[in-house]
């Protein structure tokens, strides 16, 4: 992890984000999607090519799509859960 993760990955703990680590070094997670107000009545999920970075935002051809479809929220929600599972506590 280099200095920049790092001090990000800092801030998140300080604020007592909780966070996770993909310990397998055979795989590489790329999903790319967040979901937003998940367990309220306005829950949406946002996915596509899009990183978050200011490139990704400010330069870049990318795409992103998003939805409120209850079950595709729900599915996207099922692949967190999964992911989230695997990895390990930072």
């Amino acid at each position: 992890m280099d200095y920049h993760h790092a001090s990000i990955t800092n801030k998140l703990r300080e604020k007592g984000i909780p966070l996770k680590i993909q310990r397998d070094t055979q795989t590489y997670m790329h999903h790319k999607f967040l979901l937003i107000d998940e367990n309220t009545d306005d829950k949406e999920v946002w996915f596509g090519s899009l990183n978050l970075t200011a490139q990704a935002l400010t330069t870049n051809w990318e795409s992103m799509m998003y939805t409120n479809n209850a079950s595709m929220v729900s599915d996207f929600s099922k692949c967190f859960d999964m992911l989230w599972e695997s990895f390990t506590d930072s």
